[in-house]
């Protein structure tokens, strides 16, 4: 991926990390490309937890056809546009426990730019 030279990336205690712009852009200007082998999205997702439960290394407490059955047959189904969203948050903390296990992650550089979590002891909102 590309990020151009203008956008830089701050962060501070209270918002965490930010892109912001260091000029000013043109409209419909490239301000971050992503190539198509990177970009997180949902069958990026599936075929990560696959892997994962093949290995035996699965963040999810019961299979991924189980838990797949349980948003979308359940007795409290998953809205449909909230699908992709959950399992891409379960490919996140699964790269980020696969990380913490001192293990390569494909997403390390991606892990390295989330903010951090907040402070327990700062009040939210």
């Amino acid at each position: 991926g590309r990020v151009d030279q203008g956008v830089v990336i701050k962060g501070d205690n209270i918002s965490g990390r930010t892109l912001v712009a260091g000029r000013s852009y043109d409209p419909g200007e490239a301000v971050l490309t992503v190539p198509r082998s990177l970009a997180l999205n949902l069958q990026t997702a599936m075929k990560c937890l696959m892997i994962r439960e093949r290995t035996g290394r699965s963040i999810l407490r019961n299979s991924l056809q189980d838990t797949i059955a349980l948003c979308t047959h359940g007795s409290r189904t998953v809205p449909k546009p909230m699908l992709p969203i959950i399992f891409l948050s379960f490919q996140i903390l699964s790269e980020c426990r696969q990380s913490c296990e001192d293990q390569p992650s494909a997403l390390a550089s991606y892990l390295r730019v989330l903010p951090s979590p907040p402070d327990a002891s700062t009040p939210a909102g």
